[in-house]
C-alpha cells in the first residue's frame, strides 16, 4: 500500500475512508476529479462485501480494485474488479488519465 500511495500522491490525493456505519475503503485517489479505490485482501477468492457496494455508491466511483495475492483478474460486481498484486503497476500507471 506504501508504494501505492507514493506513486499515485505524486499526481493526485490519496485517502482512507470510513462512515460511521462502518464500511471504509483502504484507500481512496482522486485524479483530474475521478474517483477510484484500492482495497487488500489477503486471501484466495476476495467476494464483494456490502461495504464495497456501499463506497462504490457513496463516493461514486469510477473503479474499485481489489488487490489480492493470486493471481487471477475478474471481476465481482459491476465497477469492482479482483486484481492479483503482479497487476498494480498497470492499473497505477493507466489511473485516471
Amino acid at each position: 500500500m506504501e508504494q501505492i500511495i507514493r506513486f499515485l500522491s505524486a499526481d493526485g490525493e490519496v485517502f482512507f475512508y470510513k462512515t460511521h456505519s462502518g464500511a471504509e475503503l483502504d484507500l481512496l485517489f482522486i485524479r483530474n476529479a475521478k474517483r477510484f479505490g484500492f482495497e487488500f485482501k489477503y486471501m484466495d477468492a476476495p467476494r464483494p462485501t456490502k461495504s464495497m457496494h456501499v463506497v462504490v455508491q457513496d463516493l461514486t466511483l469510477e473503479k474499485l480494485w481489489v488487490i489480492y495475492p493470486g493471481e487471477l483478474r475478474y471481476p465481482i460486481a459491476e465497477k469492482i474488479e479482483v486484481i492479483p498484486i503482479s497487476s498494480i503497476g498497470e492499473i497505477v500507471t493507466g489511473i485516471g488519465t
